[in-house]
């Protein structure tokens, strides 16, 4: 059964502890929206994350979620990280349908791919229980991929009936194509940008390896944005010269605007040593490609789920091979340069004078 058929004409309270418009919530808002009879929305915040210091805005969605319990609701829908709700509310849910969104397993994440929990430790067990015992609570579990589907029925006991496929989509509001002309320190330059949390997942030691590589090429640039001071890279190794890291965070009206200026675009996941990275599909990859942007990513099951090389702007490279990468950003380059027939010291790739309103 789809989504859009289960909450038809019913009456949804939907639930999560990140803001209203973190993309996975604004995706099911819409949705919800569009199909149900009413729906109520209970978020954290604009911008609140779930973390010790804003525990108190936490506490705020489980009061209100509580109060609504009360009233007249066919649905309770819970976003991300339902794993924290579901098993505290449920005793107080009487004959309503409860779909959650396992976007995220809490095991998988702290064990496998951030590995900042022992496999073998206590706490591991209990985020396998907490994870296992939210999915059996619910009636529908909505997850990203069928690939990631599989991994928690093998994995979590999820059974087949409940899940229900939901990819990811890109923001077009803010992400389409335009033309946009290239900040100063990028004119001349083929400019290869990625953007990211630098988890793990995401194997971005992969692209700074590749970069390293790349220095004798003086018209390529990597341009990052992301805490890349988390990186074991960053800690052990200098960063390569042609990498320039613009900021830990910007707002997604600068990435639009940055991902416009770029040549090419890397979305991976590129990590072969985190499982996690063949099940999920990088939100960036829709996002990228709803700009019409030449596209890099990871050649694993989940990618190809959604995607194929019948779209010319993307291209699949073997993950964890630096190599791979790097032969694959020249060909795009050199395939660049004999497509546009231009130099690109004339920076002719983009015709706007609009630029960046907040500089960088």
């Amino acid at each position: 059964m789809e989504l859009e058929e289960i909450i038809s004409r019913k009456k949804v309270l939907f639930i999560s502890f990140s803001d209203h418009e973190y993309l996975r919530n604004k995706q099911e808002i819409e949705i919800i929206k569009k199909y149900s009879l009413e729906t109520t929305i209970i978020t954290a915040n604009k911008g609140q994350k779930i973390t010790p210091i804003n525990i108190g805005k936490i506490l705020l969605v489980y009061f209100k979620t509580f109060f609504y319990l009360c009233k007249s609701y066919d649905i309770i829908f819970i976003g991300g990280l339902p794993q924290i709700l579901l098993p505290c509310i449920h005793p107080f849910i009487k004959n309503k349908i409860i779909i959650i969104d396992f976007f995220i397993s809490l095991y998988d994440t702290m064990i496998e791919d951030r590995t900042v929990v022992n496999k073998q430790s206590l706490l591991s067990y209990l985020l396998m229980w907490l994870d296992k015992q939210t999915i059996s609570l619910a009636d529908h579990i909505l997850v990203d991929t069928k690939t990631h589907g599989e991994y928690f029925k093998n994995k979590l006991s999820a059974p087949a009936s409940k899940i229900i496929i939901l990819y990811l989509k890109a923001d077009t509001d803010i992400y389409h194509p335009k033309k946009i002309k290239k900040l100063q320190c990028f004119q001349g330059k083929f400019l290869v940008f990625f953007f990211g949390a630098m988890n793990p997942v995401q194997g971005v030691e992969v692209i700074l390896n590749c970069a390293a590589t790349l220095i004798h090429e003086q018209k390529i640039v990597f341009a990052f944005v992301g805490p890349m001071d988390k990186l074991k890279y960053a800690i052990n190794k200098r960063m390569p010269s042609n990498v320039i890291w613009l900021s830990k965070w910007l707002p997604q009206n600068i990435i639009a605007d940055l991902i416009t200026m770029s040549d090419l675009c890397l979305a991976g996941h590129f990590s072969s040593e985190v499982p996690k990275a063949k099940r999920v599909i990088p939100g960036k990859a829709f996002t990228y490609l709803a700009m019409n942007k030449k596209t890099i990513l990871g050649d694993n099951d989940a990618n190809r789920e959604f995607f194929s090389e019948t779209n010319n702007n993307i291209i699949f490279v073997k993950m964890g091979d630096h190599e791979a990468l790097k032969k694959t950003i020249l060909n795009s380059y050199h395939e660049f340069l004999r497509k546009n027939s231009v130099d690109l010291d004339a920076d002719n790739t983009f015709l706007n004078n609009h630029e960046i309103s907040n500089g960088i």
